[in-house]
């Protein structure tokens, strides 16, 4: 047996320069009112056969799905997750629907037995005996488990539930007695037979299609609420819609929401062309919101998931991957817009369509044209340019809180302040001159160099601007904070924007 050799010489191995900070999906969030998904709870999928095997393919979930993964972009890419969310417009009842593992009947006649605990709210009774020998079909064992729920305890959400068999999913389904707020669970027995995988009811954490759902009490939110708790369980998406219908003072109130949270997501709204000058008007100078004309008749459309599906299908790892969200072609969309004036006055109030025209006989249809509502002149109204904005600042905002969260020190010195710049020039300006969304060789107008000088406080910065597409600095400079003294490094970005092209005008000289 030797002396240790780390007596002496003690080395410490760890890697360094992995990512603590993960960059947000920008894939599409859908809110629901389908019990299917649970309350306070979001459910991902990765393709729409695992939506159709969740939610069934007769469901509306189901159909969005298959449109929203269907999309193949100009760039060979596709969505690569949608998310769906629910939304109690009223309030409900903790509830759960059983899995959907067969049920035989014999299985339960056996039982004579059956016990469980059942949590809803903030009492848990253990549930029992239930007896099923006499029990002819599965609709009539429901009706003993009801009656067990109910004689567990005087709460209203025991005495008022109601169990039945939905023969359709094969699944026993429970609702508690009062619609509000609880939480509902369930567990083994203490006593008798524990009866819970027998009829569906194990709480195993997961949202697939053979599991049980439980679902808590909920009082109730509006559109606008529900959209901020979300945000607030997790910005990890890009755009968000409805499926049920929301009024025009919730869709207002989501839309300011939104535009308060500086280019971070895309509300996508569809309008009635009829409703189009109304709604408008009551979110114009609302940054975010995209308004998209839909049908009242062809209700197997979903034109409003335009935006969301091009940026989902956005790789901004690859090069030359932004994507210009005019002339985007639909499978399965029919134009809604077919004539000049119509199209002209729904460009003039930047409400999105899909629309038609006509060459050599043959009929051209494709989305048009790729406007967001917004303060003019100050907000991003294009959505190629507001999307690659809103990528670019979750990536910079990541990248500088992995430089925070792994750097030892950074110094409250110039040498502080280079750090973050080579954090931002390596890494999110590199990949957006790479990916497009940093344009070079733009020509500046005489007003935006005045604008880059003021900004950057430096008289040739417009030269970098529209050499090389940006600019870049930063500094150290001190605040206060609860009267501590702190230091914090502010940076500026100036970059030319991927402006794209719209049209073509051309002049043919005979000679």
């Amino acid at each position: 047996m030797a002396i240790s050799f780390k007596k002496y010489v003690d080395i410490v191995s760890r890697v360094i320069g992995a990512a603590i900070v993960p960059r947000r999906d920008l894939i599409g969030r859908i809110f629901t009112k389908n019990v299917l998904v649970p309350t306070n709870s979001l459910i991902d999928f990765t393709s729409a056969d695992d939506v159709g095997a969740y939610f069934g393919t007769d469901s509306q979930e189901y159909k969005r799905a298959a449109f929203y993964f269907g999309f193949i972009s100009k760039n060979n890419k596709k969505a690569q997750k949608l998310t769906f969310a629910r939304w109690n417009a009223a309030a409900v009842a903790p509830s759960i629907i059983g899995d959907t593992a067969q049920k035989v009947l014999a299985s339960f006649q056996a039982v004579t037995d059956g016990h469980f605990f059942l949590t809803m709210g903030t009492v848990t009774a253990e549930v029992g005996p239930c007896d099923f020998s006499g029990d002819g079909d599965l609709a009539t064992v429901a009706g003993t488990i009801q009656a067990a729920v109910q004689a567990a305890d005087v709460d209203g959400n025991f005495t008022g539930a109601t169990v039945t068999y939905d023969a359709v999913r094969g699944s026993f389904n429970l609702t508690g007695g009062t619609a509000a707020d609880a939480v509902i669970n369930s567990a083994a027995g203490q006593t008798g037979t524990n009866i819970l995988p027998l009829i569906g009811w194990v709480n195993t954490g997961l949202a697939t299609a053979n599991d049980a759902i439980f679902s808590d009490g909920d009082d109730g939110l509006t559109a606008s609420e529900t959209v901020q708790a979300s945000v607030d369980a997790s910005d990890n998406f890009g755009s968000f819609l409805f499926m049920d219908a929301v009024s025009d003072a919730q869709k207002q109130a989501i839309s300011a929401y939104i535009a308060g949270l500086n280019i971070k997501f895309i509300y996508c709204v569809g309008v009635l062309q009829a409703d189009a000058a109304t709604l408008q008007d009551t979110v114009k100078d609302n940054a975010g919101t995209s308004l998209i004309i839909i049908s009242d008749t062809e209700t197997d459309q979903y034109d409003e998931m335009a935006d969301m599906i091009v940026l989902a299908a956005t790789d901004y790892s690859a090069r030359r991957s932004v994507q210009n969200y005019m002339f985007q072609m639909f499978n399965g969309l029919s134009a809604k817009v077919s004539d000049t004036l119509t199209s002209n006055a729904l460009d003039a109030i930047r409400v999105n369509y899909y629309g038609v025209t006509q060459t050599a006989g043959t009929n051209l249809a494709f989305y048009q044209r790729g406007y967001l509502q917004g303060v003019f002149g100050t907000d991003p109204v294009n959505t190629n340019i507001y999307a690659n904005e809103m990528w670019l600042k979750d990536a910079a905002g990541s990248d500088l809180m992995n430089l925070l969260l792994t750097a030892s020190a950074i110094a409250a010195t110039p040498s502080g302040a280079a750090q973050a710049v080579t954090t931002l020039r390596e890494g999110v300006v590199a990949e957006a001159l790479n990916n497009g969304a940093i344009s070079v060789g733009k020509e500046l107008t005489p007003a935006q160099k005045e604008q880059i000088t003021t900004i950057t406080g430096v008289e040739d910065a417009w030269y970098q601007v529209q050499d090389q597409g940006y600019y870049l600095s930063a500094s150290v400079v001190d605040f206060e904070n609860n009267g501590v003294t702190e230091y914090k490094i502010v940076y500026t970005l100036v970059y030319a924007k991927a402006d794209a092209i719209r049209k073509v005008d051309g002049e043919h000289s005979l000679v």
